[in-house]
């Protein structure tokens, strides 16, 4: 129905031609999406042409969003510019949307905005960054610069909750660039033997069902889990991720992170975090893997051998032992919570990469690219639940 509105919209303007670039692309280091200045033009031929441009007039989610974009583009040509962006009313008097159809609850009107009147369009003003829709000539028609916004590798338009059943079944996470993304990752056993269910807004997930039921001397048959950097190929947006980021050049990588562990089934609660020689690759990374055990129920163990025979070493102001074994080639360390834990808050994740490179299992020159947190389950899974999962890296 909206883009029904929209069409309408533009052919009682006309013909849209294709208005001019003056400025762009520039992308904001904030949010990794690129923006573009069009010439002058009529907020309907503006959002035509962004929409070939690849995106929409501007979404603006917070206050910083809204001076970056008054600060790159209001004073173009050393002028102080009114500057077109993507709220309006158009599908319905007095209900403004975004016409990229995000939901951004920020709003910065300048007093007596919105006014009654013809269907209206938000510009940023030219003396404060405050939002009018003021038109002389009624229904968006007067001509200002436009703002575009193009956002990479957007997450698709998704139901609030929906599920996962299949082997390898992913969703991402956030309501423009992909912030986050959640995987049933069931690689050791069938399509269906486990289901989840999950938020796009938020993240968060649960398993609503789990039949699997493997050896506890063998792998498990799943780790469903939430993710930022990159899978097998599969990204978060990179900008917001931090990742790749080489080790050597890491300031933080902090992590927050809430759990449900129900008292039945064989499961551990574990951060994966994946270590690749380069700053890319579509497989299994060729550096080395950490995990991080929270927590884990009877019968079950990390993969190779104890290292820390003699007393758990100190980390992040917890004890932790030490395992150590391989997988394809690669090291795989384990650093297992003396006590279990179902949440963390700002774990400093940075100092298990110190005391790995300290053991000579990860290189300063290699490069952290991805950091995963979720379940490996044995046997009956359902009723664990993630919330509130947060990565920082810098």
């Amino acid at each position: 129905m909206k883009k029904l509105t929209f069409v309408a919209l533009f052919l009682i303007v006309g013909t849209l031609a294709n208005a001019t670039t003056v400025l762009g692309p520039v992308t904001n280091q904030n949010n990794g999406h690129d923006y573009y200045l069009l010439e002058k033009d009529s907020w309907a031929a503006l959002e035509g042409n962004a929409i070939g441009l690849g995106g929409h007039l501007a979404t603006i989610r917070n206050i910083e969003e809204n001076y970056w974009i008054y600060g790159q583009f209001g004073n173009y040509r050393d002028a102080q510019n009114e500057l077109w962006i993507g709220l309006n009313d158009i599908q319905g008097h007095g209900e403004f949307v975004w016409s990229s159809n995000e939901e951004s609850l920020y709003k910065n009107w300048s007093s007596s905005y919105p006014s009654a009147g013809n269907s209206q369009c938000a510009f940023i003003r030219n003396d404060n960054a405050a939002w009018s829709t003021f038109d002389s000539g009624g229904g968006c028609v007067e001509k200002r610069y436009g703002v575009v916004e193009v956002v990479h590798n957007p997450c698709p338009k998704s139901p609030t909750i929906t599920k996962l059943c299949n082997q390898l079944d992913t969703a991402c996470v956030g309501t423009s660039a992909k912030s986050y993304i959640i995987q049933n990752n069931i690689f050791n056993d069938i399509d269906g033997s486990q289901c989840l269910k999950f938020s796009g807004a938020t993240g968060d997930f649960s398993i609503t069902s789990s039949v699997s039921n493997k050896p506890l001397d063998g792998p498990p048959a799943a780790y469903p889990s939430i993710f930022k950097g990159c899978h097998w190929g599969n990204c978060t947006n990179n900008f917001i991720s931090g990742m790749p980021k080489k080790i050597n050049n890491i300031l933080r990588a902090n992590s927050s992170w809430k759990t449900v562990q129900p008292s039945s089934g064989i499961y551990n609660v574990v951060y994966d975090i994946w270590i690749n020689k380069t700053s890319t690759t579509l497989g299994q990374p060729d550096g080395a893997e950490i995990m991080i055990w929270l927590n884990y129920t009877s019968g079950i163990q990390p993969l190779g051998t104890l290292i820390t025979r003699r007393k758990p070493i100190s980390i992040a102001g917890e004890n932790w032992n030490i395992w150590l074994g391989t997988n394809n080639g690669i090291d795989v360390v384990s650093y297992v919570s003396e006590t279990g834990v179902t949440s963390v808050c700002n774990l400093n994740l940075k100092d298990f990469l110190i005391d790995a490179g300290r053991r000579n299992y990860i290189q300063s020159s290699w490069y952290l690219i991805s950091i995963e947190a979720g379940f490996e389950i044995w046997k009956n899974g359902a009723g664990l639940a993630s919330k509130a999962f947060n990565i920082l890296v810098e």
